[in-house]
Formats: C-alpha cells, structure tokens, sequence
C-alpha cells in the first residue's frame, strides 16, 4: 500500500485521489489516531501528506480492535 500512486484523479496512472472535503480528512485522521491509542499498530500512511489538496494515503493498521455495533 506504500506503493500506491496518489494524485491527480484524472490522470491514468493515479490509484489513489484526494478526499472531497477537509473535514472528512480530518474525521478519517482521527479514526486513524483513535485506533492507535487503544492498541492499533500502524503499519503505513497514518498522515495527511504535504501538498495541495485532501490528500491522505493508503492507511493500513493491524491489531485493532472490534467496535460493539449498535443497531
């Protein structure tokens, strides 16, 4: 998943494009940061990268732990 090619959606090569909006980054990035702190190991990603735009990449965590559903 580091390998993934992040960038311009409209470009053929690009696997991975931005986020629509800001706040769903910033939502992701904190699911992200929760399941670390209750014991997820980060594996890769895990950061919003430095350029334009809502870019996040691939993300993989292992351990974590199963949240109770509500129905």
């Amino acid at each position: 998943m580091a390998e993934v090619k992040i960038g311009n959606p409209m470009e053929r090569e690009t696997e991975l494009g931005p986020m629509a909006r800001e706040d769903l980054l910033l939502e992701l990035h904190e699911q992200v940061a929760q399941s670390i702190k209750k014991g997820a190991k980060l594996l890769t990603g895990g950061k919003r990268l430095n350029r334009k735009g809502y870019y996040y990449p691939a993300t993989v965590l292992t351990n974590v732990k199963k949240r109770n559903a509500r129905l």
